[in-house]
């Protein structure tokens, strides 16, 4: 799912993390916990944005490319 939100936010640029849920047809709580640990991680910024007397946040995915690595 967190795969599914980078590629979302990248390529359909939503408003809001509400607008992202609704793209996701996922609900609102566990879209808000996953944009916020991918945040947390590096991958997504969240940018203020006011409008109309509304304040909301725009996910911004801030990474070209992710590198996984792990030893077996």
């Amino acid at each position: 799912e967190k795969a599914r939100i980078l590629h979302v936010v990248k390529y359909e640029s939503p408003k809001s993390i509400y607008e992202l849920s609704k793209k996701l047809n996922r609900s609102f709580k566990s879209v808000s916990d996953d944009v916020k640990l991918l945040e947390r991680f590096g991958f997504i910024e969240l940018v203020p944005e006011t409008t109309k007397k509304r304040k909301r946040l725009r996910p911004i995915v801030v990474v070209d490319s992710i590198t996984i690595h792990f030893n077996i």
